[in-house]
């Protein structure tokens, strides 16, 4: 409610204000995926831009940033490299394979560096995101006839009783990374198998494809191994998804920076994991990265994002709302993140 009520006043100012106000060093816009079509693994998630969407995005940032590598983020952070222009980190999230059929054409023909996050038990399709199963059970709902059946498999999973229809789309969404029977149990009850989606439509890249990314100059970047969130795990458990990820890609793509992304969140992460991994004279990761927008820390080696996908508009409106977003948390001191120190 007070995101969309900061869009809408947002986009009364002219973005060159915005911009003079803040002066960013650096923004970080990142996607999942660009389609003409919606994916129904993604379609009932968020929005999906277009190329053509997506090019009048590029457009948009080239004019006000300039692109810059992973690698580089560090030292723009801490001052210690500048340009006439504010930087411009781009990466996509989870390994969709219309990056490497859609977004890596467009991005090579203008030029852009970018950065791919992948999480591997999902490369070459070996599995299928918790999230992205919900999303085809909840495409499958409009056409499922049988629905007095599937509140009674609701029922059965939830123990709770009287399940109306209406309450369907709220109990499948409501489902998490650890309830994955009772997943497989919905899919089964309104006739999908996950492992023929996999094989008939391979939604995500192959470890072959991210080799060719990154023969191009791309490069990628763990996405924890299982997508989990966080906040939800265990510190032992946090540090093996970070660590193991990060070696998988090590491992398999030459060359690569060490690099994280935090699945859905970096908030309520233990404290520890940034102390562990990138609060020393010797970091382990080169960089990790989160999803809250705008939103500067002390720490040169991490970087929130903008989530882009949250409604489809322009990116000149998207970064009107993150710019003025910033403004008014820092009015009542809301504007910095402290990476959890002291919280575990």
């Amino acid at each position: 409610m007070i995101r969309e009520f900061s869009h809408s006043i947002a986009q009364l100012f002219p973005y060159k204000v915005l911009h003079g106000m803040v002066k960013p060093k650096i923004v970080a816009p990142f996607y999942h995926t660009i389609s003409n079509v919606a994916p129904l693994h993604i379609a009932s998630l968020y929005p999906v831009y277009t190329p053509e969407q997506f090019e009048r995005h590029l457009e948009f940032l080239l004019k006000h940033f300039e692109p810059t590598i992973s690698t580089d983020i560090p030292l723009i952070l801490s001052g210690k490299r500048k340009s006439k222009k504010p930087a411009l980190f781009l990466s996509f999230d989870d390994g969709f394979k219309e990056i490497a059929t859609i977004v890596e054409p467009i991005l090579s023909k203008k030029g852009i560096p970018a950065t791919f996050f992948v999480s591997p038990n999902f490369v070459d399709n070996r599995d299928l995101l918790f999230r992205c199963k919900l999303s085809l059970i909840v495409s499958r709902l409009s056409g499922f006839e049988d629905k007095s059946a599937l509140t009674g498999v609701l029922e059965n999973i939830t123990g709770a009783r009287n399940i109306g229809v209406n309450q369907i789309k709220g109990i499948v969404y409501g489902l998490g990374h650890n309830d994955s029977d009772s997943i497989d149990t919905i899919a089964n009850a309104v006739g999908l198998n996950f492992a023929e989606y996999l094989k008939i439509h391979q939604p995500y890249l192959t470890l072959n494809q991210l080799l060719t990314l990154s023969s191009k100059g791309y490069t990628i970047g763990a996405h924890s191994l299982t997508h989990p969130l966080f906040s939800a795990l265990l510190f032992e458990e946090q540090l093996n998804e970070v660590q193991q990820s990060v070696d998988w890609v090590q491992q398999n793509i030459p060359n690569q920076p060490k690099l994280f992304a935090f699945p859905f969140t970096s908030h309520g992460v233990d404290g520890r994991i940034f102390k562990h991994f990138i609060d020393s004279n010797e970091p382990k990761i080169d960089l990790m990265v989160g999803t809250s927008g705008y939103k500067p820390t002390h720490n040169s080696r991490f970087l929130h994002r903008i989530p882009m996908e949250m409604s489809l508009v322009s990116a000149k409106a998207r970064l009107k709302s993150e710019l003025f977003y910033y403004l008014a948390k820092a009015l009542v001191g809301k504007h910095n993140d402290k990476l959890g120190y002291g919280k575990h």
